[in-house]
């Protein structure tokens, strides 16, 4: 009743400015009226960084790739330099994610500070998190990255969830068709449902019926999020994240049976029999809070499970049952635990974790549990304005098998718009619980494996000012005693997998980013340079060059109501070798009888803006290029994608 008669009374005295008393009585109690009805915010930001800092102008924040036509993480990873994504040609199939020349084996794969890979292979397949779920992707690729994750020699990459906080209401629904029946629909609802309170479901489906015989892919993914804001200083949430999917694995396609590789219609796959059904479910717990006197030092814990099951099967006709199958079933569970202390110039970060394994079954391995534990701790100092000093060090044990990891990082702001930076670390890979105990008769190991142990150099500048972006990185990696798997005669059932150690692997480029804005017009890209040598042999399992670029033209038309976006995209990469995918084992080995061209190929989308809703159309290689990253996999020709991505907020 206070505040209704406040209002009635600055209405009447809007109407009366004759009177000196009452504007200065209203401008007494009008701020005390307006804060009696505002809630103070009880949401700390940046939950599920690793970092207190988010750029929205990043072609990885969500404010930017709703502007694009990505239906994946790997569409959205292209655009990061030094980033290569090794694809099958098809929606679902089991991709792979490689950072300046290490694939995701050696790179900490997250979702808001939890760790995401397979804990056999290793593996994690990009297209089970669905882009609709993410607010951004951090990518932390220098020298500092080993203190984020383990088993981060090539960097960390952590997937940041949305982090909603709406009193209204938000429903978001997403539909995409391409070719060869390729659907994907996906729908968000979130509203706070009491104060400091905020409740998420989620739901997506994506099914393909391939370009090629069996290669289906049929998934079905959900996630819900519970939020509690108990107070401005403590925030704690709950996550249930849960994939399933059923993929025809068909072995790519037979050279010598095909007519073309390149024609749906002739070409002969080498495998008509093999499928894989894949389920993961990963729950999380969450604190953060900033429990010590200082607002700017936050305590982070994580607590987390995972239960990976995968069923692979072979032999299946119409009418008959497999002849083998094997049904995986594994494991992990594990806490962490960050304390920032904020003690300007100096800040210091330090944290634990802990990770228990278990192999429940699997034709190929045997049932055991191990676990992993690790201590870390960084100092980031700026005795100057212009000067940051960064060292961090992890000590962690596998296996009864200790290591220390260190790194040191520098880099100094000349200007406001000039920064160059260098540094150096040593860290470990400890070998896959595959890369050591997988038993099978096609695999054969060379020695032991023991734990791989990465020196890296680095040096870069970058230049950022007004409209434009330039960032240079040059690496030298050195890895000893890495794990090298290597595919033993012709792909087929008689075919083998070597796993041998290599005593040493030199691994050097430079990656280089630019986006530039000049009136409606945005060019952005990357290019990547990699030399890659085992034992002083020059080997080409990477592209020595590859490229992703996107030319784009946005402008408003209709008084503003339709805001318009029209790209074309280049992506090219240069011949190599490359790797042989193996279905069974669900890993990548070198290969030396098949030289993989080079290839570069456009691509054509409009996204379109009316009110709530984006609609998107793409034209995919419309000059048809045949191309091709993995033998014999060929990529996608000519076809059109039509999408719409729709927000409610009532």
């Amino acid at each position: 009743m206070l505040e209704l008669a406040l209002l009635v009374v600055f209405a009447l005295s809007s109407g009366t400015a004759q009177q000196v008393t009452v504007p200065d009585s209203l401008r007494a109690l009008q701020p005390d009226s307006l804060r009696a009805i505002r809630s103070k915010s009880r949401f700390i930001p940046f939950i599920g960084n690793l970092e207190r800092v988010a750029d929205s102008t990043s072609s990885l924040h969500s404010t930017q790739f709703i502007q694009s036509d990505a239906m994946s993480a790997a569409d959205l990873l292209w655009r990061a330099p030094g980033v290569f994504i090794r694809e099958l040609g098809q929606p679902g199939q089991p991709s792979q994610l490689n950072v300046e020349g290490l694939d995701v084996r050696a790179t900490a794969l997250l979702l808001d500070g939890r760790p995401l890979r397979d804990p056999i292979t290793g593996s994690y397949n990009l297209f089970d998190l669905p882009i609709e779920f993410l607010d951004e992707i951090e990518i932390e690729n220098s020298s500092a990255s080993l203190f984020a994750a383990p088993s981060s020699a090539a960097g960390t990459m952590n997937f940041v969830s949305h982090q909603y906080d709406n009193v209204r209401p938000m429903t978001k629904l997403r539909f995409v068709q391409g070719p060869f029946e390729h659907l994907l629909t996906d729908g968000i609802f979130a509203q706070n449902i009491s104060r400091g309170m905020n409740a998420m479901f989620g739901v997506q489906r994506l099914v393909t019926d391939g370009r090629f015989p069996n290669s289906k892919y049929d998934s079905w993914g959900f996630r819900a999020k519970l939020r509690y804001n108990i107070t401005d200083r403590m925030n704690v949430w709950v996550s249930d994240f849960y994939n399933k999917s059923t993929t025809g694995l068909n072995g790519g396609i037979d050279p010598v049976n095909s007519p073309t590789l390149f024609d749906e219609l002739t070409a002969v796959v080498r495998d008509s029999s093999t499928a894989q059904t894949f389920s993961k479910h990963d729950f999380t717990f969450g604190l953060v809070g900033k429990l010590l006197p200082d607002s700017t030092s936050l305590s982070r814990a994580l607590a987390y499970y995972s239960i990976v099951d995968r069923e692979y099967s072979t032999g299946a006709t119409q009418h008959t049952h497999p002849t083998f199958t094997d049904i995986q079933s594994s494991s992990v569970r594990g806490a962490k635990f960050e304390q920032q202390i904020d003690l300007s110039p100096l800040d210091i970060d330090v944290g634990a974790e802990y990770e228990q394994r278990v192999i429940q079954k699997g034709f190929f391995l045997k049932s055991f549990t191990e676990t992993y534990s690790s201590a870390k701790g960084r100092a980031i100092v700026r005795p100057f304005d212009w000067l940051t000093a960064e060292g961090s060090a992890r000590f962690e044990n596998l296996r009864n098998d200790d290591a220390l990891s260190s790194s040191m990082r520098l880099q100094t702001d000349v200007t406001d718009w000039f920064s160059v930076w260098g540094g150096f670390s040593q860290s470990f890979r400890y070998p896959t619980i595959q890369e050591l105990y997988w038993a099978d008769s096609t695999i054969v190991r060379v020695g032991l494996p023991g734990k791989e142990t990465h020196s890296l150099t680095e040096l870069g500048f970058r230049i950022k000012t007004g409209p434009l972006s330039v960032s240079l990185q040059g690496f030298k990696r050195k890895i000893d005693n890495a794990i090298v798997m290597r595919q033993v005669g012709v792909l087929n059932d008689t075919s083998s997998l070597m796993i041998t150690p290599i005593p040493q692997v030199d691994i050097q480029g430079v990656a280089v980013g630019l986006s530039i804005q000049f009136w409606h017009l945005a060019l952005a890209g990357n290019l990547t340079y990699t030399d890659y040598r085992q034992s002083e042999n020059s080997i080409q399992p990477f592209p020595r060059f590859a490229s992703y670029s996107e030319l784009s033209y946005r402008d408003t038309f209709g008084d503003s109501v339709v805001d318009l976006k029209v790209a074309v995209r280049l992506k090219a990469i240069s011949h190599h070798n490359g790797l042989q995918f193996i279905p069974l084992q669900l890993s990548y080995a070198q290969q030396n009888l098949t030289l993989t061209p080079g290839f570069a190929s456009l691509d054509f989308y409009a996204v379109a803006r009316i009110g709530d809703a984006h609609v998107m159309l793409v034209w995919e290689n419309p000059f048809n290029v045949n191309t091709m990253m993995v033998p014999y996999y060929p990529m996608l020709g000519r076809n059109v994608k039509l999408g719409v991505n729709w927000v409610f907020t009532d």
